[in-house]
């Protein structure tokens, strides 16, 4: 009997049920290696031909000194040493194995759990990378291409990931005004979506460029709006905040309190369920994301300044500057895409069921929380896949910055191919790098719709 029972999770059929529920992981995994391998041997042979052309091959360019400027970067944040390396490669290892369980879902409690253990982590995080000696450094001439690479690509993902935040806030407004009452709201919601869906987004980019951004006045005839906003051809100033080290205990607090307001709006909700009012301290949800930053910016001696823009010699210093370039390649993506957006948006509110709306306000719902409360949560369902299509949509297209001579990814490739002759590597580059993020992007976002989209539903 002893053997009968060792026997029934052994042998062949054991085997078998093994290898038939996991065939489809391996169905995948032999083809991601089998197109890796012909990758590899494609780039060996074009390597070892170029090679017998005495054309320099392999990625050891990318430690070599780039010697060109680039006009618009983002500070990067680098270890000063192998050690500080090391504790970042732990630190996002860590991350990742937190997020990937958190991702796939589970009880409320492992999920409050896995939230506190990742705020425990930031901290520290943080806390750890200013004594591994990390810092801001931002692109000189003398860093390596490599260094270059990550300049554009961080300009590449500021450009889309504002272009994504204004397309979703213009596109959804737009469509909510495709289907309003008001006869001029309406037509005019149309003639946005049939005038810019209409318009290439190459041309569209190079209108703001070359036709409003450069065609404004000069710094001393500058446009100035209040004092706080200044518009000329070198670019748009805005008021900026400055930072200090004391900064970091007033983002923690803010990033607390946000999280204890979600934590008791959840719970309010769920006594309002059980008991049918709310309760008292329901006015703590609203305070608390305000409250516990205040405090910390009250302790830590208000650890931040606000700088304006203001005219010095021959242009402005001080606040925000934004170039002609990122700027009018933010407004072509932005409100390009927000009018395929607001399509989406129209076509998922005309899916839900008018019955739906026609209850609602039987039991006397105004007209905004039945559009925030009833409609708009169902029509996510329909919303969601093309969104993140349109999403995948606007960051690739960021590439077109290099017809305005922005910094981007593809822009700072053809200057690096000039230098080192190399394209085969430079182009392998940025295939990987977009298919990563993208990737990335999807996947995040796809975990997100099937865990709340059909929810709210």
């Amino acid at each position: 009997m002893t053997a009968g029972v060792r026997g029934r999770g052994q042998g062949p059929a054991a085997g078998w049920h093994i290898l038939s529920r996991y065939r489809h992981h391996l169905f995948r995994a032999t083809i991601v290696l089998a197109l890796l391998g012909g990758a590899a041997a494609i780039y060996a042979g074009a390597s070892a031909r170029l090679a017998a052309r005495g054309v320099g091959t392999g990625f050891g360019f990318l430690l070599q000194e780039a010697g060109f400027a680039i006009g618009e970067t983002l500070p990067i944040l680098l270890p000063s040493d192998a050690g500080g390396w090391a504790f970042v490669a732990l630190l996002l290892a860590a991350a990742g194995g937190l997020a990937m369980p958190l991702l796939a879902g589970g009880t409320a409690a492992r999920r409050g759990a896995a939230l506190g253990f990742l705020a425990l982590l930031g901290a520290g995080g943080m806390a750890a990378l200013g004594v591994a000696g990390v810092a801001l450094v931002e692109y000189s001439p003398e860093r390596s291409f490599a260094f270059a690479l990550s300049a554009g690509f961080a300009n590449t993902v500021k450009a889309g990931l504002f272009g994504c935040v204004i397309a979703t806030a213009a596109g959804v407004l737009v469509g909510i005004a495709r289907l309003s009452s008001n006869w001029l709201l309406a037509r005019a919601a149309t003639a946005f979506v049939e005038t810019l869906r209409n318009i290439p987004l190459l041309v569209l980019v190079l209108f703001w460029y070359f036709g409003v951004l450069r065609a404004l006045p000069a710094v001393r005839q500058s446009l100035d709006i209040g004092g706080t906003v200044v518009l000329n051809n070198r670019g748009v100033f805005l008021p900026d905040i400055h930072a200090t080290g004391g900064t970091w205990p007033v983002i923690l607090a803010l990033l607390a309190g946000t999280g204890l307001a979600v934590m008791t709006y959840r719970r309010a909700i769920a006594a309002k369920m059980a008991t049918g009012a709310l309760p008292g301290w329901w006015a703590a949800v609203p305070l608390l994301p305000v409250a516990a930053p205040a405090l910390a910016w009250a302790l830590s001696g208000a650890p931040a300044t606000f700088s304006y823009p203001v005219l010095s010699g021959f242009n402005y210093v001080g606040g925000l500057r934004l170039s002609p370039e990122f700027a009018a390649l933010l407004l072509g993506l932005g409100l390009y895409h927000a009018a395929f957006i607001a399509e989406i948006v129209r076509a998922g509110l005309q899916g839900v069921d008018p019955g739906q709306r026609q209850a609602a306000l039987a039991l006397g719902f105004r007209e905004g929380r039945i559009l925030r409360l009833i409609v708009f949560p169902q029509a996510l369902r329909v919303m969601f896949p093309p969104l993140i299509t349109q999403y995948l949509s606007l960051i690739k297209d960021s590439s077109l910055g290099f017809a305005i001579a922005y910094p981007e990814l593809v822009t700072l490739n053809n200057v690096i191919i000039n230098q080192t002759g190399q394209p085969i590597e430079v182009l392998l580059i940025t295939i990987s790098v977009f298919m990563a993020f993208n990737l990335m992007v999807s996947f995040i976002l796809n975990r997100f719709e099937r865990r709340y989209a059909w929810s709210w539903a």
